[in-house]
């Protein structure tokens, strides 16, 4: 993409964010500053790479663990979207003159989006919770480093580290190859036209050595068979089995839907996940992009519909052992020389902490801090969407004690961290116009004003 086909992208972006400014009361001008920074400290050449139309078959999930930055650039009218990239340019700016910011960006941009975010979202409530005592900078991205950055207070330094908790390794490998089997049957589509029901049926769990070359070679093989014969392709071994059949109206249906934000097996079936491709005649993505902004619903026209079958990897780990885990880990890992006063930690828990036994939680917090001579303070942290239309992150924390009697402003500086994301907005860095029960209020109005025929 050319320097002027990116500024065209990004006009657009804030041509439809706009749309929605004063609903989520951003001030005049945020927008246009957010995306001005965004292109200063990104650079035309990554912005490019994440502009570029990359086609996703119709029905894929796109998480955004895979590029959120691509994600939230490509779709300016989902309300998410909108808020979050200028969270994340809120973040530039806090940190735009400090000389380690430069090394964030080039973590960040080689698939290390989240951790940074995160680290920079630590990094920014604390510099703001500190204020006008101290202040944080962030730490170079070598391996001598002492945390990710670290917070002055009076004649204090304080190293602090952050770190996520997320699921098993055994668990992400599945979900990721499923998506490399829609991403290769979309594609096979594509070459060879034609209306398919494809359905998988696995006896063993998702694995790259069971994907490359066993099921792929089994998905070719059936595929093929179907399209010469135009009956019934089967190809099977031990675990694997692909059957391929004519795409009707009488074939079987997705069994899953979307209930209270969950995805839901409605008709109670033995399959794991499904998926259905198809085109929209007639229409570019941007046209079809304005079609939903005005809430006009346009139907694909659906030509291979994919249903899967496999044992789901389960973690059966204690989460609250691996919490405990990850943040001895992260107590030990950060050696502290003799500048150094203590050490903050923070871990970022992907699981629902409002569900979890947050006794559990605390008691695993507690138990590491008594044993560490150097935390002053242990923090898990979960984001969350909150009623001001923003993300903020709630968080179970122990802070020393001891260390606070004897450090001057420690104590202060964190209570106000532990208070701010109920207080101050993230994108603005002010204090909420709104309390939260008004808040809720002026979301349950709008929900109201929106339903069709209200």
């Amino acid at each position: 993409m050319t320097p002027e086909d990116v500024d065209r992208e990004l006009y657009y972006w804030i041509q439809v964010a706009n749309e929605s400014r004063e609903r989520f009361l951003l001030p005049v001008g945020l927008i246009e500053e957010s995306i001005a920074r965004l292109k200063s400290v990104m650079g035309h050449a990554f912005l490019a790479s994440l502009l570029e139309r990359v086609e996703q078959p119709v029905g894929v999930l796109v998480g955004e663990e895979i590029n959120p930055l691509r994600l939230w650039l490509g779709s300016p009218g989902v309300n998410k979207h909108i808020l979050q990239l200028p969270e994340f340019c809120s973040l530039l700016k806090t940190f735009e003159g400090d000389p380690h910011l430069a090394g964030k960006i080039q973590k960040l941009t080689k698939d290390a989006f989240h951790p940074v975010f995160f680290e920079l979202a630590m990094a920014q409530r604390l510099n703001a919770s500190a204020y006008p005592e101290g202040a944080v900078s962030l730490s170079a991205e070598h391996e001598d480093a002492i945390g990710d950055f670290s917070l002055q207070l009076a004649k204090n330094l304080f190293a602090c580290e952050c770190s996520r908790l997320g699921f098993g390794p055994i668990e992400e490998d599945q979900f990721r190859i499923l998506n490399l089997v829609y991403d290769y049957i979309a594609d096979f589509a594509k070459t060879k036209p034609g209306e398919r029901l494809i359905k998988i049926k696995l006896t063993e769990k998702l694995a790259p050595q069971v994907y490359n070359p066993r099921l792929l070679g089994r998905l070719k093989k059936a595929i093929n068979q179907f399209d010469r014969t135009l009956g019934q392709g089967r190809s099977a071994d031990n675990t694997i089995e692909v059957l391929v059949e004519a795409l009707s109206p009488k074939s079987e249906r997705i069994p899953f839907e979307m209930i209270d934000g969950r995805v839901t097996d409605v008709v109670g079936t033995s399959w794991s996940s499904a998926i259905s491709i198809g085109n929209v005649s007639g229409h570019t993505e941007r046209e079809l992009a304005e079609l939903y902004r005005k809430g006009i619903k346009v139907n694909p026209e659906e030509h291979t519909r994919v249903l899967v079958e496999f044992p789901r990897a389960e973690d059966d780990s204690d989460p609250y052992k691996k919490l405990r885990q990850k943040i001895n880990k992260k107590v030990k890992q950060t050696k502290l020389t003799d500048r150094y006063a203590g050490k903050l930690v923070f871990i970022e828990c992907l699981f629902n902490l409002r569900a979890a036994d947050l006794g559990q939680v605390q008691k695993q917090i507690d138990a590491e801090i008594k044993q560490s001579s150097s935390a002053a303070g242990i923090f898990v942290c979960k984001r969350e969407a909150n009623p001001h239309y923003r993300h903020h992150y709630s968080l179970v924390s122990t802070i020393n004690s001891a260390a606070c009697a004897v450090l001057p402003g420690l104590d202060t500086t964190l209570r106000r961290l532990l208070e701010r994301d109920t207080q101050f907005d993230p994108i603005t860095g002010e204090r909420y116009l709104l309390s939260w029960s008004e808040a809720k209020k002026r979301v349950a109005e709008h929900a109201k004003d929106s339903t069709p025929n209200s």
